[in-house]
């Protein structure tokens, strides 16, 4: 409030006596408020603002400040409003700057908080840095005199605080807007989307602050013991990966605002030029950097001539050297990243973008993926790329491979792009590890192990021979959704005793949202396919949670499905499993079977009626399995199960053919070295099934349909 008083002060009883308008260090041709005046002054008079390079200012600022400033063109001394709009605009730069800085404060209290450097959020100690960087801004001598000396410096410096404010609040429309008008005011400002992309793709918890803390952590406590390591550890496992997801988003509303700034300043200089005489007297201006210095002598005029000259040719030779020599070590770091022994061969791709679409490319074969083949015929069957921003060591090799599985939580994780994360949720099954994983899986284990699938196997059969009697009574089948439909439907029986007849909800067409948006560009706009998964998982998860409520409030005597075994694990005293834990189990298990089960079956049956041979195999099985039944009407057993030998085969030999799961990631938690290379900890590590199915040093005739492979071989 003082400092508002006082430039209030300084503008209305001394007007005369504060003159820096014609000051540079206050008031550059970009910024003074005299060219603005002459700029709307020649605009009124149905000129260009832009001619006699007067005015090199924004056409919107023009239309805004340009009416304020009449008076002022009269010769009168009258420039209050616009010293008002000034003040008002460091007032709330002011206000947003400590809002940033309680934000920051909050995320490095908290960061000290997890190393037990501090016992409360709240400690009084630690000094209020927002309040702290308010005062400085608003009592900083420049920002005063700027305020003061009718420069419009305050309001691009709004525009720059607005930005930091969005990204640091997450607020990405708002820090897109903030930095579009920014750079629209100065193009100088365009120096901040680098820092702007970090922060959001960071957030505030990023890892050069992280890193910080623990070394600083390190060495306030000198005697290491064995929880310090921990807490050191989990913080290490915890740090926040990039979001490219945030950052897409940011790019997005960048374009956005771009283009509304671009038209209304086209409409604003329709009549004089447009766009191109805005950019040309703006932007222009600032690269050509134009002379406007006067004349201070004979010797100086002649050598300002002769640089004038030869201006072109220094730009080009500075803007050359800035190229060659800042690009070449940026593009260098990043196609040979840092390692504490030998890389497998590969390449990084481009900056940012890596291989990512090459990867992502479509295959319209059955065969291993271009992207994979090409890369194993040039590097090997181990290699090093670069897909959405991550770094990647991809195996197509099947001892390396097995030794990744095998060292499944000691020296892998598992691990998603930041889409799929944001997709399933950030404390989605997929992402546990350690004990809790190992928890998950012997419950799922009790439903589906396998005294549980003996126990399925008549529900199973009743199931799909009702379905053969309601196909065989139709003209034609959409196999995959028909499927689908009866996978979907027996699992979702089994979990949670769902019956889509009784139900008036339709569970299955929220999976199927979900599954069509799954791999779709990271835009959460309405109308688009991701937006469409994100809506159909919430509305999937609100179904789940008011079945597993309503079963809470109701429990049944005799469990009869995985509603009422999580429900019993739920109530015990001390468990570890959340409410939010056994839906997002539950959805997953919803998800993976129904899409993985129905695609093998369609190819399977894809498969039957390409090779009559097969078919005829297969048939002569199953009829001497009825032909040996006492009662040829009576159910499936389990001994008739597993004496279906060329039906394993069939089942093996589909299974290698579709790979229902084109690549499986992993995280290295720490270096690994593996045949003469070094896996370098957090790095990624896709391992490619098709690469081991379809060897042809492993299968002979990979692409070939020939179930009795497996009965030479006995391979698994």
């Amino acid at each position: 409030m003082a400092s508002t008083i006082f430039r209030l002060f300084l503008i209305f009883f001394f007007p005369e006596n504060i003159n820096l308008s014609s000051r540079p260090e206050l008031s550059t041709p970009l910024t003074s408020l005299r060219r603005l005046a002459e700029g709307y002054w020649l605009k009124q008079a149905s000129l260009s603002p832009y001619a006699e390079s007067m005015f090199h200012g924004s056409p919107l600022l023009l239309s805004i400040l340009g009416p304020l400033t009449i008076q002022r063109i009269e010769g009168k001394s009258s420039h209050h409003l616009c010293s008002l709009v000034f003040v008002i605009a460091d007032i709330l730069s002011a206000l947003l700057l400590r809002a940033t800085g309680q934000k920051l404060q909050k995320a490095f209290r908290l960061n000290l908080k997890r190393l037990g450097l501090l016992t409360s959020l709240h400690d009084r100690g630690i000094l209020p840095c927002g309040d702290i960087a308010a005062l400085v801004y608003l009592w900083n001598p420049f920002t005063i005199l700027s305020c003061v000396g009718s420069s419009t410096s305050p309001i691009e410096n709004l525009a720059v605080i607005v930005s930091l404010y969005g990204a640091v609040t997450r607020r990405v429309p708002l820090a897109a807007f903030g930095l579009i008008m920014a750079i629209h005011l100065s193009l100088y400002s365009a120096t901040l989307a680098i820092p702007l992309i970090f922060l959001l793709g960071y957030g505030l918890d990023a890892p050069p602050i992280k890193k910080f803390l623990q070394t600083r952590h390190a060495g306030v406590e000198t005697t290491g013991s064995t929880s310090d390591v921990s807490k050191q550890d989990k913080l290490t496992q915890t740090t926040q990966l990039f979001s490219w997801r945030t950052v897409l988003h940011f790019v997005f509303w960048v374009l956005v605002w771009s283009s509304c700034v671009l038209v209304l300043c086209s409409l604003s200089l329709k009549q004089y030029g447009g766009l191109e005489e805005m950019f040309k007297r703006t932007y222009g201006f600032i690269i050509r950097i134009e002379d406007l210095s006067p004349n201070i002598g004979v010797f100086w005029y002649f050598f300002a001539e002769v640089f004038d000259f030869s201006r072109n040719y220094l730009l080009i030779v500075f803007n050359l050297y800035i190229l060659l020599t800042g690009l070449p070590p940026l593009a260098f770091r990043w196609r040979n990243p840092k390692c504490r022994g030998k890389l497998p061969p590969g390449s990084m791709g481009f900056p940012l973008l890596g291989e990512t679409i090459q990867f992502f490319k479509p295959n319209k074969t059955s065969d291993i993926p271009p992207f994979i083949k090409e890369r194993v015929k040039k590097y090997g069957p181990i290699f090093k790329t670069n897909l959405v921003g991550r770094p990647v060591i991809v195996s197509t090799d099947a001892d390396l491979s097995y030794f990744v599985f095998n060292q499944e939580g000691r020296c892998f994780q598992s691990w998603y792009p930041d889409t799929f994360t944001h997709i399933f949720g950030e404390k989605n099954v997929g992402s546990l590890h350690g004990f809790m994983y190992k928890y998950l899986k012997n419950m799922v284990l009790t439903l589906f192990g396998h005294d549980g699938l003996k126990k399925m196997l008549p529900q199973v059969e009743m199931t799909a021979n009702k379905r053969l009697e309601l196909w065989s009574n139709q003209d034609s089948v959409e196999l995959k959704d028909a499927t689908a439909s009866m996978i979907f439907d027996l699992t979702a029986k089994k979990l949670i005793s769902h019956d889509p007849d009784k139900s008036s909800e339709n569970l299955r067409a929220n999976f199927v949202a979900f599954i069509q948006g799954l791999i779709s560009f990271p835009f959460d706009i309405p109308g688009t396919a991701y937006h469409k998964c994100l809506q159909g998982r919430e509305k999937a998860m609100k179904m789940l949670r008011n079945m597993l409520q309503e079963r809470r409030k109701k429990p049944r005597k005799n469990p009869s499905d995985f509603f009422d075994y999580v429900i019993e694990e739920i109530q015990k005293e001390g468990t570890i499993l959340t409410e939010e834990i056994a839906l997002d189990l539950m959805f997953v298990l919803l998800f993976a079977s129904f899409e993985t089960t129905s695609l093998a079956i369609t190819l399977a049956i894809k498969f039957l009626s390409d090779d009559p041979a097969v078919l005829k195999r297969l048939t002569e099985e199953h009829e001497t399995i009825l032909r040996n039944r006492e009662d040829a009407d009576s159910g499936l057993t389990w001994e008739e199960y597993k004496s279906m030998t060329y039906t394993f085969q069939f089942i093996n030999e589909t299974a290698r053919l579709a790979n229902i799961v084109p690549a499986i990631f992993r995280k290295a938690l720490i270096d690994i070295k593996f045949k003469d290379y070094t896996i370098p900890a957090g790095w990624a590590v896709m391992v490619c099934p098709p690469a081991v199915h379809l060897n042809p040093e492993m299968y002979k005739d990979p692409l070939v349909f020939n179930p009795s492979r497996w009965e030479v071989s006995g391979q698994t």
